[in-house]
Formats: structure tokens, sequence, C-alpha cells
């Protein structure tokens, strides 16, 4: 008896969420603000308005990440090694969402 009473308890939730829509993938365990760069150089993520400035260097053609727990920041700042701005977003970092750097430079935020 105790066996059903679980099975149909685990159908239900199963049934609730399926219904409800509510799935999402959120690693709560590894909050990150996520990089891709897909250009062909190197270059520096800064987060602007924190204290210090969270700097994140990122080879070319790689993937990496900056840990973070909630959103900070007043934007974000994309450069070459040797300074040249690729591209400001003027919003907050925020975990779970991503900075692309495209193969020709352009910079895109989304989550």
């Amino acid at each position: 008896m105790g066996r059903r009473v679980m099975r149909t308890a685990l159908t239900a939730v199963v049934v609730a969420e399926t219904l409800s829509g509510c799935v999402f993938s959120y690693d709560a365990a590894h909050p990150a603000l996520g990089y891709i760069n897909s250009f062909d150089q190197p270059v520096t993520v800064i987060i602007e308005g924190t204290d210090p400035e969270i700097e994140t260097p990122i080879p070319g053609q790689r993937s990496s990440d900056t840990l973070l727990s909630e959103c900070v920041g007043t934007a974000i700042r994309v450069e070459t090694v040797d300074g040249a701005l690729l591209g400001r977003i003027e919003e907050q970092a925020c975990p779970g969402w991503v900075v692309t750097i495209t193969k020709d430079g352009n910079v895109e935020y989304r989550e």
C-alpha cells in the first residue's frame, strides 16, 4: 500500500509540473554569467560598477564564466587585449545570462 501511495504522489507531481509549463534549467549550485568568445582574438570582459571591477580574460575561440550569486554592476564592457573597445552593454551582469563575442567582434547579451 505504501508504494502505491508514493507512486501516485510522484505521478501527481510530474503531471502538475508538465501542465504548469514550469520547466527551467537554473543550476543554483553554479550560478554564473557565461562568456562565449567566437572572436579569433583574446578579449577581456569587465563588469563595471563593482569594487573592484571584475575582469575576466577569455582566449580566442573559448568559453568561460564568472560565478555570481546575484546581478551586479552597472555595465559590461568587452575589450581586446590592447584595450580596443568591442562593445559595452549598459545592463547589470546576471547569473544565467551569456555574453557572446561573435566572429566579427560584435557583443551580444542574452538570457
